[in-house]
């Protein structure tokens, strides 16, 4: 199961390049799926196909064939095209195109001697432009651009010898500037700033060296303080406190100087009630508690981040409860490896009615929480 994290997931345009990727960067596709990555030298444009372009192209006639060649989804059926292009010597030469299983193109890409060489172009499953762009011997080079499905223009970056330059600018679908991160020697570099839809600043940080450094801070739509903290080398260190609009504090997340998660984090409601804690184990667990604004318990158990995307899921038994107070079975169960193994067992059913029999809600907020207005840093 996954949980609600004390925040909602922090701001974050990262899928612009950082100094790790050296200008690889990446924008998630609709329905959860991934859209293309651009990424330099030798690496692929990462579609759903399998390794084409550039990373062994998987020819039916073998690493050494010369000629047409034509991939499919099922090549026992070969009813359906996956990519089709020439081959010379086991390398793609000339123009190769991919499709999506509905036959339209997913994406249309040159090669010489086996090098990304020429325009690139990508497609949704609707026919409507993803991605278009330019390599030279297999690197990026010129300006690269990613579209929403709707045809605007979703990012826009320039590219010289596979390394960004100037500045990332990304967009929302009606076309409101979404974020601008400056580049420097193919990393970021500067004051990067990212706009809620409408024009309002959103989030400001700088970064030196590709890294995220010292103090940041990000604002609601209204203008008000939404959260303050710091970063130290790309990670996040010290106290992050955050705000509802109308100023009240919702709470803090604490990080070591080597940037992990430490002591209890609560979240507050917008009545000042206790809804969420995180209490980070010495033995490097997480127990998660969850509470209705009436006190009445809504989850219970150790959670863990899962490294490839950073979200909270349940480890070990794990407890839910409906708006009735009953437990939820289908929701509960015993989870490992981030996956759910199985029902929870008798044991694990009567800790769950010690548990609602004494909600452990922790204290209403402090009066003398703090305040927004003595951490606003102003414009």
């Amino acid at each position: 199961m996954q949980l609600s994290p004390l925040r909602a997931v922090l701001p974050s345009l990262s899928t612009v390049p950082t100094a790790r990727t050296q200008g690889a960067w990446a924008v998630r596709l609709r329905r959860g799926l991934e859209r293309p990555r651009l990424l330099s030298l030798a690496a692929c444009l990462v579609l759903p196909l399998g390794p084409l372009a550039g990373c062994g192209g998987g020819s039916e006639g073998g690493s050494e064939s010369s000629g047409a060649t034509v991939e499919y989804y099922d090549p026992e059926t070969r009813l359906l095209k996956k990519a089709e292009g020439v081959k010379q010597y086991g390398r793609e030469e000339g123009v190769w195109t991919w499709y999506h299983e509905n036959g339209v193109k997913q994406r249309e890409q040159g090669f010489v001697a086996g090098l990304r060489t020429g325009p690139m172009t990508a497609w949704y499953d609707t026919g409507a432009v993803m991605a278009r762009g330019s390599f030279e011997g297999d690197e990026e080079n010129g300006l690269f651009e990613t579209f929403h499905p709707n045809g605007t223009v979703e990012s826009r970056t320039q590219y010289v010898q596979g390394s960004v330059v100037g500045k990332v600018e990304r967009f929302y679908e009606d076309g409101d500037l979404r974020g601008v991160t400056p580049f420097e020697g193919g990393r970021p570099e500067g004051q990067e700033v990212l706009y809620h839809p409408g024009g309002a600043v959103y989030w400001s940080k700088e970064f030196r060296e590709g890294k995220a450094e010292g103090p940041t801070h990000a604002r609601h739509p209204s203008g008000a303080l939404l959260f303050v903290g710091q970063f130290r080398g790309g990670l996040r260190v010290g106290a992050w406190h955050y705000w509802f609009a109308d100023g009240s504090y919702q709470g803090a997340e604490v990080f070591d100087p080597e940037g992990n998660p430490t002591g209890e984090w609560i979240k507050y409601g917008p009545q000042g009630q206790a809804l969420l804690s995180r209490n980070h184990l010495d033995d490097g667990g997480i127990l998660a508690q969850e509470w209705t604004a009436d006190g009445r318990r809504r989850s219970w158990g150790r959670i863990a981040v899962r490294p490839s995307d950073g979200a909270w899921l349940s480890d070990g038994p794990f407890f839910v409860w409906g708006p009735d107070g009953t437990l939820d079975a289908a929701a509960s169960g015993v989870f490992a490896d981030f996956e759910r193994q199985g029902d929870l067992l008798e044991e694990h059913r009567q800790r769950a009615e010690l548990l609602i029999a004494e909600p452990a809600q922790p204290d209403p907020r402090p009066l003398d929480a703090p305040r927004a207005e003595n951490f606003d840093p102003g414009e």
